[in-house]
């Protein structure tokens, strides 16, 4: 999960968004945001298309394969 943790936490900085900003454009609520940042949740790929769209990035680019769960 270190992966995830260390992609999304550290693209959303880089941007300068606080999680709130995510939150606000993905429409994820910020304390699940918050869960996948810390390796607490395992994203679904709902989730991580809204996250990955929200950066204007390939899902790929956020979230190895691997750890999205497939609904």
């Amino acid at each position: 999960m270190a992966t995830t943790v260390s992609r999304l936490r550290a693209i959303r900085e880089s941007r300068g968004w606080s999680r709130s900003v995510l939150s606000m454009k993905s429409r994820v609520p910020d304390a699940h945001i918050y869960m996948l940042e810390t390796g607490r949740r395992t994203p679904h790929l709902k989730t991580a298309y809204k996250l990955a769209n929200a950066l204007d990035l390939p899902i790929e680019d956020v979230f190895p394969k691997e750890e999205i769960l497939h609904e």
